[in-house]
This record gives C-alpha cells, structure tokens and sequence, in this order.
C-alpha cells in the first residue's frame, strides 16, 4: 500500500476531519436503531459526515493566497476503483445536495436519503482507508 506524505499539521487537520466523519457515522448508525431517533436527526449526522469527510480534499485558500486542498491529490487516484466511485458520490452529494444545494439534486428521481447502513459501512471502510495511507 502507497503512502502519501503531508505535513504535521496537515497530517493533524486531515486526520481530525476524518475521525470526526467516523464519530458522526456512529451516531447515525445508533439514531437509525433508535426508534425515537427523529429523522432531522439522521439527515444532521448524515450532513456532518459527508461535509466533514470532504473538507481536507476541498480547495481552501491558505496563508500564501493560494487555493490547494490540504489532501494529496493522489492519493485518490490510488484507491481501489470502488472507493474512488464511493469517494466520487460523497463529493457530488457534499456539492450539490448538502453544502451547496443544486436544483438538479432535488427531484423524484433523486430525494435527499439518509445513508442507507451498507452504505454507512463502505464510507467507513473507505474513510479508514484514506487515513491508513497518510504519513507524517
């Protein structure tokens, strides 16, 4: 398996967003279990997931004035091709459904869902994935 070198502190805000979206994906198993468990519950833990999980590969604008996510552009490029289809449909539904609404996401055919749980176990698998080929 190819490692994938980032600095301290990007190693740090990287790997924090991606525990946080484990955290979150926990608390949505447990609200789906939950018979009182409300469904903007689950659509909040399903939100914070998918957002936090794509935060590190989002292009921010650092100190330097430049815009580059703070994840190695590669490492998706790596990924087996059923992680980086699931890597592509978690960024699509951060873009268009959940962080920045697009008319296109909302229709019949494509309603807003909370994260089915085979679903919520491949984004897992995929999430430990990533974080196992990052390095100091």
């Amino acid at each position: 398996m190819k490692k994938f070198p980032v600095g301290k502190e990007a190693f740090r805000a990287i790997t924090g967003d991606l525990n946080r979206s484990l955290e979150y994906l926990c608390l949505l198993e447990a609200a789906k279990s939950d018979p009182f468990s409300s469904t903007a519950t689950r659509d909040a833990f399903t939100l914070a997931a998918v957002v936090t999980y794509c935060r590190p590969f989002t292009k921010l604008r650092r100190r330097d004035g430049k815009k580059r996510a703070s994840m190695p552009k590669d490492l998706i490029n790596d990924l087996s091709p059923d992680f980086q289809e699931l890597q592509k449909k978690m960024r699509i539904d951060r873009n268009q459904m959940w962080s920045h609404p697009d008319e296109k996401a909302f229709n019949a055919n494509n309603p807003i869902r909370v994260l089915s749980r085979t679903l919520i176990a491949r984004f897992k698998d995929l999430i430990k994935e990533v974080t196992s080929r990052l390095q100091k």
